[in-house]
């Protein structure tokens, strides 16, 4: 059951993200004129769950208006012209329409038009192909005859797909996944064809997602700042200090010592921590160490140390060990240990610090030591106690939130806002310098996919944490689709800058060759990202 929740949130999260970056993409294109044919959440392939068509049944559908229940719905007249010699130099090429269409019917007649000034001879190809099954239809009454509306959604069909895996937004008239160059190229431009239109206006429709996720980031930090607002450990009040992984026991640090400043700033909790020690070649961090103020230099590329021996936690508060009861019949029972008494020690190891004495006890089973106990008197005892096989004495631990402190800063509505945007963009930021890591021998082997992203969801579900994981997703989202790849939105953009900067228009079959390429990479990183969680899972 805590797995399925997971996957929900995860779902959930994803689906938000998806819908409104692609209406970033919808806005900025309705914007400018441009006609956006389909709009769905989640992918498609032959079936729709539901389908919504707000003007009226495409021509020839066999859905009546109102709604319709397991009906195929989009039928869609695609006209084609060619000149007559090139069609009959190869007229399976234009007639040919793949394996997964079904031709409902096709007329091919000769047509006379002017061709850039020269009257010329044409074939025109009219075809009807039969589209996806859909589950539930509605479909609006059609306008009539020669009204055009001037709603936002006209020409558009939107639709909730059945694989959940993202969502798409097909603009007309541009060079994608869904329409090849082939298929346009014999096409008159139409003025509401994104091709048709100037290059600054394509360019701001394919940023229009990845602004809308930039947005959305710090609107909806400043809703959980609002509502909820921000909770942390305080580090500064730690009762007995850190307790560190081995790899900072190696760079200098002791159990115990307390971390108070990072390159001469105050740091107060594990995240300013763990990002700046993480994201900075080379830091020095302030330390008190029974009582005394030192200092320690981070070693170089210390990132590196962390990311190869799976660093997960680089330190963590210590507790004292305080006896909060006692099992009947138990060998702590036995040894005379009972409620308040606080245990100092084990053998030769003098430490109070509950997770090293936890430690020792396990690591003596079946064996029996000495516990030094100061007792609530304020005497000190020591107590022979025999350990069980499976490392165990028979005592509970005071709840550690007796001694953490958890510090809330509580925000106003108007407070929260600038709160949030700072806070999206110091993730924004930290995203972007963790980015260089991604290309490390050692930081390959860390990246992951949806496994690893579902990680972030708690077992039980939590609004404050589920709002906060979409807004970081968000981020994440928007900085890998800018990225200069060919099929994302930063590929796109790059192509467009190359055009605004030279004046000269990136060929469509070239925009078609990189899409493929673009793809191919996006199929073996998802693999490759993917493939790794099943490792980890594995092994």
């Amino acid at each position: 059951m805590d797995t399925v929740i997971i996957v929900c949130q995860l779902i959930l999260s994803l689906s938000i993200l998806v819908v409104t970056h692609e209406f970033g993409h919808f806005i900025f294109a309705k914007i400018f004129g441009v006609r956006v044919s389909k709009f769905y959440m989640f992918f498609n392939p032959n079936f729709s769950i539901f389908k919504y068509i707000p003007d009226g049944p495409h021509k020839g559908a066999d859905a009546p208006v109102g709604f319709s229940f397991c009906k195929y719905t989009e039928i869609v007249e695609e006209i084609e012209q060619v000149d007559v010699d090139k069609y009959n130099a190869n007229p399976d090429k234009y007639t040919h329409l793949g394996k997964d269409v079904k031709v409902i019917s096709e007329t091919i007649e000769e047509v006379e038009e002017k061709v850039k000034g020269k009257l010329v001879k044409q074939i025109k190809i009219t075809r009807q192909v039969k589209g996806g099954f859909s589950l539930i239809s509605y479909t609006r009454e059609p306008l009539p005859e020669g009204k055009v509306s001037k709603s936002w959604w006209h020409n558009t069909d939107f639709g909730l797909g059945w694989l959940p895996l993202g969502g798409y937004c097909q603009i007309d008239g541009m060079v994608d996944e869904t329409q090849s160059a082939e298929k346009m190229k014999d096409k008159p431009v139409e003025k509401w064809e994104f091709r048709a239109k100037p290059a600054w206006q394509r360019l701001l429709i394919m940023i229009g997602g990845v602004a809308v996720n930039l947005v959305s980031a710090p609107l909806i930090f400043w809703f959980v700042l609002y509502i909820w607002g921000e909770s942390y450990v305080s580090f500064s009040e730690a009762p007995i200090g850190l307790q560190y992984h081995e790899v900072m026991q190696e760079a200098g640090f002791q159990n115990g010592d307390l971390i108070v400043s990072i390159n001469g700033e105050e740091v107060d909790s594990y995240k300013e921590i763990a990002n700046t020690i993480l994201l900075s070649d080379t830091c020095t961090v302030g330390i008190v160490r029974n009582g005394e103020p030192m200092q320690i230099g981070m070693p170089r590329e210390f990132y590196r140390t962390i990311l190869s021996k799976d660093v997960e936690q680089l330190c963590a508060l210590r507790v004292p060990t305080v006896v909060d009861s006692v099992l009947v019949g138990s060998p702590a029972y036995a040894a005379g240990l009972v409620a308040g008494d606080s245990i100092i020690g084990i053998d030769s190891l003098r430490t109070s610090a509950f997770n090293e004495i936890a430690s020792a006890i396990k690591s003596n089973a079946g064996n029996t030591v000495s516990l030094i106990v100061a007792r609530e008197d304020k005497s000190v005892d020591t107590l022979s106690v025999n350990i069980t096989a499976d490392g165990t004495i028979g005592f509970t631990n005071v709840a550690p939130t007796r001694w953490i402190k958890v510090k809330t800063l509580e925000y106003g509505f108007f407070a929260a806002l600038p709160a949030g945007v700072n806070k999206g963009y110091e993730l924004l930021v930290n995203y972007v310098k963790q980015l260089p890591l991604l290309f490390t021998k050692e930081g390959a082997t860390k990246v992951g996919g949806f496994g690893t992203i579902a990680k972030i969801f708690p077992e039980s579900w939590n609004w404050r944490i589920f709002w906060f994981n979409t807004a970081f997703l968000a981020i994440m989202l928007a900085v890998m689709n800018i990225l200069p790849i060919p099929a994302l939105d930063g590929g796109f953009v790059l192509f467009l800058l190359v055009e605004v900067i030279t004046g000269k228009k990136i060929p469509d079959k070239f925009m078609e060759y990189a899409q493929m390429v673009g793809m191919m990479i996006l199929l073996m990183l998802v693999l490759y990202a993917n493939g790794n969680d099943v490792l980890r899972y594995l092994f």
